[in-house]
């Protein structure tokens, strides 16, 4: 079995909002909490007023506002595909602007008292020590995440090989709302406002039923490993791809559906890495 070395979540957007709120969270909390590297100012009487709880706020958005900038931005221009020496190089990149980023914020508020270069290495070193265990933390949840779907994924394609007509059914949030059609015949779903619109293949011609649940929900409860999220709008059966043009944008077309449909750039790795014909579910 070829050993799995990428970190295709890595790439994903999920990944990326929950890296950026989570530092900005995690280092605000740790600043109030336990005031380290002089927030105090080491006064043995230092009490929580507002304008302290503001202060440190801003703190927690420059984090936020950075990582965001570098996940969402620069990320996706320096790295195609997601390996641990990506992911390592990646973090150091990553706690450098950090730190960088909450120095300069400092001095800004503090008059510029404490510019230099050994101070500025101090405090990248400092930020780079509270940021590893968020970063650390969120990582190996998404692995974590990404590995335990991979399992399931491998129960299902064993039950396929024994069932290859699988009934998909597809659950709506209304009472006893639900439709359910076989594998083979289900194209792909489409999102439209808070409804979903799921179309199939019957006698030969393309169908949609429409119902009231997110594709989140159906990526989820499905169960079925040909299906994989392309677009923030849609989500297709990969065993349906007749075939796709690997341009910007990367473009689906499935069988029996006259427009092609289009990969967003935040799924375009994970959709190519899947789109291999021995990583493609029977």
């Amino acid at each position: 079995m070829r050993q799995d070395t990428s970190y295709d979540f890595y790439l994903e957007t999920p990944y990326k909002r929950a890296i950026s709120l989570g530092l900005g969270c995690f280092l605000y909390a740790f600043l109030v909490v336990f005031l380290p590297f002089g927030v105090n100012n080491y006064d043995p009487n230092h009490q929580y007023r507002l304008d302290f709880f503001i202060e440190i706020g801003y703190f927690g958005l420059i984090v936020i506002g950075l990582t965001a900038l570098n996940e969402f931005l620069v990320k996706p221009l320096v790295i195609r595909r997601a390996r641990l020496r990506q992911v390592l190089l990646w973090s150091l990149w990553l706690m450098l602007c950090l730190g960088l980023g909450t120095y300069l914020l400092y001095n800004i508020l503090g008059n510029w008292h404490d510019l230099s270069l050994g101070s500025a290495v101090g405090f990248v070193l400092n930020c780079a020590s509270v940021f590893i265990f968020p970063m650390v933390g969120i990582f190996f949840y998404f692995r974590y995440r990404s590995l335990s779907l991979r399992y399931r994924e491998m129960r299902v394609n064993w039950q396929q090989e024994r069932d290859p007509n699988q009934l998909l059914r597809f659950t709506g949030q209304g009472k006893n709302e639900g439709f359910a059609v076989t594998a083979s015949d289900f194209r792909f779903a489409r999102a439209q406002d808070n409804y979903v619109a799921l179309y199939y293949v019957k006698a030969g011609h393309l169908k949609s039923e429409l119902l009231r649940t997110t594709l989140a929900e159906i990526s989820e409860t499905t169960g079925y490993p040909g299906l994989i999220r392309c677009h923030r709008s849609y989500l297709v059966n990969l065993k349906q791809v007749h075939s796709f043009t690997e341009g910007h944008p990367l473009q689906l077309t499935l069988r029996d559906v006259p427009d092609p449909i289009r990969v967003s750039r935040s799924y375009r790795e994970a959709v190519l890495s899947r789109l291999r014909p021995a990583s493609i579910p029977a």
